[in-house]
């Protein structure tokens, strides 16, 4: 008599899309701002210490040395994110840029995806009137928080057995 497979009940179970928005590791791509970087480098540091800090993700070193294209531009095409990021072992990437004009500074907040190079998740301050490094920082913290919060999800399913699901919420 013939024996029925057996079927792993431990099996796991991941749809593409999920495994698409998965994210485990993030880089912080290289700040730009257009005076010299009188905001870039404090706030690049600064986002690098909000992804280090949260219990979301693991920092990754995006190691860049050079320039990188503009973050319009980076938003425009995502065949440029993945070429600029293909060497980064990063499930996504945190870009920022910073312009002062006559009306205030602007800053654009970006969570690209590495899989398709595209913009997951983005925040923007348009003319705003203070340009002190410490509002500045708080203004970025709070653009992080508000990028983190657009994500469609909170946690990670970590297993699948029968019906109990394992879920890391942090």
């Amino acid at each position: 008599h013939a024996t029925a497979p057996s079927i792993d009940q431990a099996s796991t179970y991941v749809s593409q899309a999920d495994e698409d928005l998965t994210i485990r590791k993030v880089a912080v791509l290289p700040v730009a701002d257009n005076v010299e970087g009188i905001y870039a480098r404090p706030v690049e540091a600064q986002i690098t210490q909000l992804v280090k800090s949260s219990h979301r993700w693991d920092f990754v070193e995006a190691g860049i040395a050079g320039s990188m294209p503009p973050m319009i531009e980076l938003e425009e095409n995502p065949t440029q994110v993945q070429q600029a990021t293909r060497s980064i072992e990063a499930d996504a990437f945190i870009g920022a840029s910073i312009a002062k004009g006559p009306n205030g500074l602007s800053i654009r907040l970006n969570l690209f995806l590495k899989k398709d190079g595209k913009v997951l998740s983005q925040e923007i301050l348009r003319n705003h009137a203070r340009h002190e490094l410490p509002e500045i920082r708080d203004q970025v913290t709070q653009l992080f928080t508000r990028m983190i919060a657009r994500i469609p999800y909170d946690g990670l399913v970590l297993s699948r057995q029968q019906n109990r699901v394992t879920v890391n919420l942090g």
